[in-house]
């Protein structure tokens, strides 16, 4: 059974017509890089592949964050190719993605009532109850509020399909099996209320209660 476990942790690819030709060059020097390196060494091929956040560079005229995920497919595929085995790309159900503020439509934020998340985020400790409750219940203001991440969630659910939350809150939970060794993976989305250049300041983090068939028991040995 395997005892060990490698990963690949990646994030801020964003993809961009705009910036292809600086940003295509930096992803294809990691690509060479990876293939050079498990060339040399086997046993440094990542066992599985996180992406932390900004896949996309954000909603523009230029381009349209369907395109930027369609980008990123193609770059995700290479990059499964390159940290599988020989023809056999990294199975995608090893692939786990979380949204980031640049993963968001802008266009599709209320300001009204990001206002009022701004403002509770100034004296959090007050509202956690609320916005905990918020995006468990999934009220009226909760599906306003994750319509922003639309795009993101067509790209996880035709691509990611193994991580898919159906509840629309775009977290999740797996467990992995890689040779005998059982991997938790938790994905939490901190981007549901992402909005401006000032996130990182505003940013709220909701538990949402998990339903009884997410409660999947852990264990490693």
């Amino acid at each position: 059974m395997r005892t060990t476990l490698t990963w690949l942790h990646i994030s801020d690819i964003h993809f961009h017509n705009k910036t292809e030709w600086r940003d295509g060059t930096a992803r294809d020097s990691l690509l060479n890089y990876l293939k050079q390196l498990f060339h040399s060494d086997e046993s440094k091929r990542p066992d599985i592949i996180f992406c932390t956040g900004d896949i996309a560079y954000g909603e523009t005229g230029s381009s349209s964050l369907a395109e930027q995920y369609d980008q990123a497919k193609v770059f995700f595929n290479e990059l499964r190719e390159v940290c599988g085995q020989v023809n056999t790309p990294l199975p995608i159900e090893r692939l786990y993605v979380v949204p980031g503020n640049h993963d968001i439509n802008r266009n599709n934020v209320n300001s009204d009532a990001q206002a009022t998340l701004t403002h509770w985020a100034g004296d959090s400790t007050k509202h956690i109850n609320d916005i905990n409750q918020r995006f468990n219940d999934r009220n009226i203001e909760f599906t306003d509020t994750i319509k922003r991440l639309e795009e993101y969630a067509n790209f996880v659910q035709t691509y990611l399909p193994h991580q898919h939350d159906h509840d629309t809150r775009h977290r999740y939970t797996s467990i992995v099996d890689i040779e005998g060794l059982k991997v938790g993976v938790a994905g939490f989305n901190s981007a549901w209320s992402c909005a401006g250049p000032e996130d990182d300041r505003n940013v709220w983090l909701a538990p949402a209660h998990l339903s009884q068939s997410e409660l999947v028991p852990w264990s490693a040995t």
